[in-house]
């Protein structure tokens, strides 16, 4: 599952909230062009499970780490 907006330059108001098992770091934050918060990583955090999308930002691959990407 790739999330399209996993890079950190479309995301605001980052909140580190802790540490996943493998040790990637959990993040709270919200998008800049849409309302309401998440919880997931950065993909700049990630190499081994990203992707560049036709626009230049990061997409992540959520099977690739054990964070869950959801709305808060």
């Amino acid at each position: 599952f790739f999330s399209g907006f996993s890079d950190r330059r479309l995301k605001e108001d980052i909140r580190l909230v802790g540490k996943s098992p493998m040790g990637v770091n959990v993040y709270s934050f919200k998008y800049k062009q849409l309302p309401g918060r998440y919880m997931g990583v950065m993909a700049q955090e990630v190499p081994w499970a990203r992707e560049t999308n036709s626009a230049g930002y990061y997409m992540v691959d959520y099977s690739k780490v054990d964070v869950a990407f959801r709305k808060l």
